[in-house]
């Protein structure tokens, strides 16, 4: 007599790729989709910028000063007579690219520190950390402002002044990181193989601090450009004629009830770019929680 076969009630998992669960995620969150489509459409306009530009965005042209949105100019022109979707796209170039030497500048040397105060610890641990709260003690964009006006005003100089107040965040983060893994049975069978401290920090400690690294730096590229931005609106940022996006707002600030779309467009534009890497850091932030994506 043939065997029938038993059933356990057994069912095996199904088997997810890195692709998938994250497709199913953001099918699942329609903010994280939007904050993807958003934050990929800034990085195609900013890589593209000098080629999808209708206008010069630094040439004047008096003739249409102050110009209506129209046909010819979809967002107006400013006081210039300059054409604003023209300066708003190429804006969004100096926008990005001053946010990502801000985030790689103080990511490297906050990481740094962090990892020296949380691998060393002791008076060393002491030192840095309280050097750290010394920054932290201050408004970010007070500080900022001191700084940019020491060195003078100046794109460069913002760009400096807010890298060297961002830091300490990320020094922090990587040495909480630090003194939650150094202690893990990995790492002591490192050490007790003779594995060189270097060594140690580079291969088993720095890649658990990764993770959180690019989720933190994904929420700060808003934060920054809305920190250039305001540093570059009350005039310590980029200077006219440069297609910064504060600075836009700033000269458009004086036509706002007569000519609306001076200031307001380019706003806007700073609204709906931190808007999109906010949505996308909190989704980030979300996918990189285990417990999150279960639900």
């Amino acid at each position: 007599m043939s065997e029938l076969p038993v059933d356990l009630g057994l069912t095996l998992a199904p088997k997810y790729t890195f692709g998938s669960t994250l497709l199913r995620f953001l099918r699942r969150s329609p903010l994280a989709t939007a904050g993807l489509i958003i934050v990929a459409i800034t990085v195609l306009i900013a890589l593209f910028s000098k080629w999808i530009v209708p206008y010069n965005p630094i040439a004047p042209n008096l003739d249409v000063k102050l110009a209506a949105p129209s046909l010819q100019h979809l967002l107006g022109t400013d006081d210039m007579g300059r054409d604003i979707l023209s300066r708003i796209l190429a804006g969004t170039s100096v926008s990005l690219t001053s946010a990502m030497i801000i985030i790689s500048v103080s990511m490297a040397f906050g990481t740094l520190v962090g990892l020296i105060a949380g691998y060393l610890g002791g008076w060393i641990d002491d030192v840095l950390m309280r050097l750290t709260d010394i920054f932290l003690a201050f408004p970010a964009l007070i500080l900022a402002m001191a700084i940019s006006a020491t060195l003078g005003p100046s794109l460069q100089n913002a760009l400096i002044a807010v890298a060297a107040v961002w830091w300490p965040w990320y020094a922090r983060l990587v040495r909480g990181q630090v003194l939650s893994v150094r202690n893990m049975e990995y790492v002591e069978a490192a050490h007790s193989v003779g594995a060189r401290p270097m060594r140690v920090v580079l291969r088993h400690i720095l890649p658990n601090t990764l993770g959180p690294l690019l989720v933190q730096a994904t929420l700060d590229v808003g934060n920054t450009i809305l920190l250039t931005a305001s540093l570059s609106f009350i005039g310590l940022g980029a200077q006219p004629p440069t297609p910064e996006w504060g600075s836009m707002v700033s000269v458009g600030r004086l036509y706002l009830l007569s000519y609306w779309w001076v200031p307001t467009m380019p706003g806007f534009a700073i609204l709906l770019t931190v808007l999109g890497f906010n949505l996308l850091g909190d989704a980030m932030r979300d996918f990189a929680d285990v417990r999150e994506r279960a639900l």
